[in-house]
């Protein structure tokens, strides 16, 4: 019997095309290639035959809506355009890429990649190959694997459930029955409405304000926006407007507009309980014998019961800066956060699941502050 793994999670790093030296892409929000280098080393330094470990990322790693094709950021995606656009990302962030190779240079230690939103494009066969060579050390090893047919990871040996979370809201939701569009020529993405706004709208603020979807909650922020960046800020509102009506009202062959999404969208904005919290409380309602959902997509780490306490709830937020506006933790901070499950943590009496925020290798880890 093959002895269970410790597992390392990580979520919502959004690799991008890079940076030049000396030239910021405000449109990469990632800089800590040699940070997750570190922690990818410390952690599988910690394999052995007796006790395995296994990198799970959550999605949305690499982010493919943040890459142009030739000048512009395509919404038609086929295979070949979603090459291109995972080879810049694999060129620019080749620090990150070697340190996942060194990772799965060894039998005892396994990755596997659960594609969010910003990543979907895994699900294309060659595309999906690409990025398992570009973390293999050695292919024969056979421990690196790419899901392509669910966006819900079941960990049976130790209950719980790995989910990225873009399913819990009708904006970023796929059918995973019709991931493709069909159509005359190759297949394409069958993207939902929150990538297209990504590609029409947030690309084009961002390299203006690259804070832009790094600030949280966004209401207050437009607020302050309105009264000292009046004039970006109103653009952006009229913008967002215009591109509200034209993907719901008028589809087209790459962007259908159903009146039953559009009228989900504007549920969600209504809901009591957070979207991400109720979907992980119904999966775990539907799975017996499951404790735990860990997921990201809402860039907020967070770990605490829901449905009254009878399960756990634990998000890994996402890596880098961003700015907060609530009272509670007001300010910009930059974070490093992950899960652990460790089998052995509770014959030691420690929790099975962890949150735990990387240092680097002098502090290495410690608690996530809530």
């Amino acid at each position: 019997m093959n002895p269970t793994p410790l597992r390392i999670i990580l979520s919502d790093l959004h690799l991008g095309e890079g940076h030049q030296q000396g030239r910021p892409n405000p449109l990469d929000d990632f800089t800590e290639d040699a940070r997750f280098a570190e922690l990818l080393d410390h952690w599988g330094d910690q394999a052995t035959e007796e006790r395995p470990v296994e990198l799970i990322l959550n999605g949305d790693i690499v982010d493919l809506l943040k890459v142009r094709v030739r000048g512009i950021f395509p919404e038609v995606v086929d295979e070949a355009c979603a090459l291109t656009k995972l080879e810049r990302i694999i060129e620019g962030h080749s620090m990150c890429f070697d340190a996942l190779k060194r990772f799965s240079a060894s039998p005892f230690r396994r990755i596997v990649y659960l594609p969010g939103n910003h990543d979907i494009d895994l699900v294309f066969p060659m595309v999906a190959e690409r990025i398992r060579l570009a973390m293999s050390a050695d292919p024969s090893f056979n421990n690196v694997h790419i899901i392509r047919d669910t966006p819900v990871l079941y960990l049976d040996d130790t209950g719980v459930i790995i989910t990225h979370g873009h399913q819990a809201e009708a904006a970023n939701a796929f059918n995973y029955d019709h991931l493709f569009i069909d159509q005359a020529g190759p297949p394409v993405l069958n993207l939902p409405w929150g990538s297209f706004f990504v590609l029409s709208v947030i690309n084009r603020f961002k390299e203006r304000r690259p804070h832009l979807d790094r600030v949280r909650p966004f209401a207050p922020y437009v607020i302050w926006a309105l009264l000292f960046d009046f004039r970006f800020t109103v653009r952006f509102l009229m913008t967002c407007a215009y591109h509200i009506v034209r993907t719901r009202l008028f589809p087209s062959a790459q962007r259908k507009a159903r009146w039953r999404t559009t009228v989900q969208l504007a549920l969600d904005e209504f809901q009591f309980s957070p979207p991400l919290e109720s979907y992980a409380a119904t999966l775990l309602r539907q799975s017996p014998g499951f404790h735990t959902v860990i997921c990201g997509h809402n860039h907020r780490a967070a770990y605490h019961p829901i449905a009254r306490g009878q399960y756990w709830y634990v998000n890994t937020g996402t890596w880098g800066s961003f700015t907060t506006l609530s009272l509670r933790s007001f300010g910009t901070r930059s974070s490093y956060p992950f899960a652990l499950i460790d089998p052995s943590a509770p014959d030691a009496g420690q929790p099975l699941v962890q949150l735990l925020e990387w240092r680097g290798e002098s502090r290495r880890y410690h608690n996530w502050r809530l």
